[in-house]
């Protein structure tokens, strides 16, 4: 049975299962992400990407993290196209270094991160 959830992953989310494990929360969080994952290779679910997801993940200077969160980011069946608002929304997101997937609008039934209240992204 196919559940229609279209989910919205955050940069830190995408990050979590290349993250080191030493923390319960940490393994936790990236076990979650896995299971997202497997969920929509399956089909069950929907992964939706964006270009500010791809232009935050583009300015990780870590090369090895970066590729393989490209490739993460083949599981997405759905991309959000920035416009002229999101663009300007982005370009604020910026100045203010602000997380720049929070500022895009998108169908998502869920937007998941894995910072906890008052913890910078």
């Amino acid at each position: 049975m196919s559940t229609d959830y279209k989910i919205y992953l955050d940069v830190c989310c995408l990050n979590r299962p290349l993250d080191d494990f030493l923390q319960d929360r940490i393994r936790l969080e990236a076990e979650a992400v896995l299971l997202i994952y497997r969920k929509c290779r399956l089909g069950e679910w929907s992964l939706i990407n964006s270009e500010a997801i791809e232009i935050e993940i583009s300015r990780n200077q870590d090369v090895e993290r970066r590729v393989q969160l490209q490739l993460a980011l083949k599981v997405c069946d759905t991309k959000i196209i920035l416009n002229n608002e999101i663009e300007q929304r982005t370009k604020r997101a910026i100045r203010l270094n602000e997380t720049l997937t929070v500022l895009v609008g998108n169908p998502a039934s869920w937007f998941i991160d894995v910072n906890q209240k008052g913890e910078d992204s």
